[in-house]
């Protein structure tokens, strides 16, 4: 056989393996998508937790609803902290944006506004969603800052 039909051989084997591979991984990753080999559990955070709960630790079924209700009693005690945090943050925002109003200029103000990312929540990243500049005392967020 000559050296160039030993090259052609070579370059089609080649190009024949590189297919074959291409096509094997896509048939491949189809199957895991449809099967959901790399995907999460289906179900809401709770209900996997507790399947993955049940499953690690053998609960018995009285352990299961007790560690079922103190979750769901923790998971609302934290979600009615974070909504009285969010109220004192932002107070507290609203109070060092009104004490940076009263040391620097309106221009300077702006620039810092400008300076500061966007939250991810939308509007700009300085003090609560809204803020226009500082509020005058009596309002919410208007107190005065302490000395």
């Amino acid at each position: 056989m000559s050296r160039t039909l030993r090259v052609a051989n070579a370059i089609w084997l080649g190009v024949l393996v590189l297919l074959v591979g291409v096509a094997l991984g896509v048939i491949l990753d189809r199957m895991a998508i449809e099967h959901r080999l790399w995907r999460a559990p289906h179900g809401r955070p709770h209900e996997r937790m507790m399947a993955r709960l049940q499953q690690e630790l053998q609960l018995t079924p009285s352990q299961r609803v007790a560690v079922d209700s103190l979750f769901r009693y923790q998971r609302t005690r934290v979600e009615r902290m974070r909504r009285q945090m969010e109220g004192t943050f932002g107070a507290g925002q609203d109070s060092f944006a009104s004490a940076l109003a009263r040391v620097l200029t309106p221009d300077q103000m702006h620039k810092l506004r400008q300076m500061i990312p966007p939250r991810p929540g939308g509007g700009p990243g300085f003090g609560p969603p809204g803020f226009r500049g500082p509020r005058p005392p009596g309002e919410p967020g208007g107190a005065e800052p302490p000395k």
